[in-house]
């Protein structure tokens, strides 16, 4: 067996300050390591795009689980629409959250775009898919017992 663990999810962003405040602020995550103008020939190859310079900052949850957020300053990229769940090959991100009626009363103050209302599901918990500031797909889930 390969995989020993998950490590991480990565999320590139149009602007960091931007995206620390919805992640740090709105959905609760602490701030544990940032690493401002990350370049050089290690950089680059590794994600194959010359000349690199990105800032990158590490998330954690209470749990250990951790969100890293890119930002690319040297190929800045506009933020796109928000990302349609049907796309192949794209991801969304699915936190457990404590409150999400609370979270979604809050979204116009983030920027968070929400596709419904919180709803139940049949598996005794309230979900919701929204976006965030960049469009990345969130899957919010409130267990219910």
């Amino acid at each position: 067996m390969s995989v020993q663990a998950f490590r991480h999810v990565g999320i590139t962003v149009s602007d960091m300050e931007r995206s620390v405040r919805f992640y740090r602020d709105y959905l609760g995550l602490s701030v544990s390591k940032i690493f401002p103008q990350c370049e050089g020939e290690y950089i680059s190859s590794l994600v194959g795009i010359p000349n690199a310079c990105i800032d990158i900052c590490l998330l954690q949850a209470p749990d250990g689980s951790r969100l890293e957020l890119l930002q690319y300053r040297s190929h800045p990229a506009d933020a796109g629409s928000c990302a349609r769940a049907d796309e192949p090959g794209r991801p969304h991100c699915a936190f457990t959250v404590a409150n999400i009626q609370e979270l979604y009363d809050r979204r116009a103050e983030f920027d968070c775009k929400f596709e419904h209302a919180p709803q139940p599901s049949n598996d005794g918990v309230l979900v919701a898919y929204c976006h965030d500031p960049d469009g990345t797909i969130l899957e919010l889930v409130q267990p219910l017992t």
